[in-house]
């Protein structure tokens, strides 16, 4: 079974889970009452859905801490919308905007490999053979 870096990427929740804080218009956290974000996607050229718990409501803090969403789909230029209800004097819905994103496209950590013995040329073909060091490999954010 083979599957495209862009379909893993769809399967596992984003790297950076969005966090939102809600401010008063004088820009203090907002922490008289629990509000409730509702999480979607804005801008959508893959057709895909926003996954996970996408409905979240406000810390004592004023923060909304969003920690499962994943995009069903790979690809480039995804845009999140965080809305909220009954907000301001009016009881107007507010709506704040994600930058760009990708999901199996340009998002993933940088891997690196390290293996001293790994870059030495074998002669002969020699499948099987275990390697004298172990290789490290790390992930870096990009």
């Amino acid at each position: 079974h083979s599957q495209t870096a862009a379909d893993h990427a769809a399967q596992m929740p984003l790297w950076q889970q969005p966090k939102v804080q809600l401010k008063n218009v004088d820009g203090a956290p907002y922490v008289l009452h629990g509000k409730t974000v509702v999480a979607s996607i804005s801008t959508n050229f893959a057709n895909a859905v926003l996954l996970g718990t996408t409905r979240v409501m406000s810390d004592e803090m004023g923060v909304v801490h969003f920690t499962d969403l994943h995009v069903s789909e790979g690809a480039a230029g995804y845009v999140l919308r965080f809305a909220i209800a009954g907000a301001g004097v009016h009881n107007q819905t507010v709506m704040v905007h994600s930058e760009p994103f990708g999901v199996g496209n340009g998002s993933f950590p940088v891997l690196s490999l390290t293996c001293d013995a790994c870059s030495q040329p074998l002669a002969g073909r020699t499948e099987g053979l275990k390697l004298s060091q172990e290789p490290t490999i790390e992930l870096q954010r990009s």
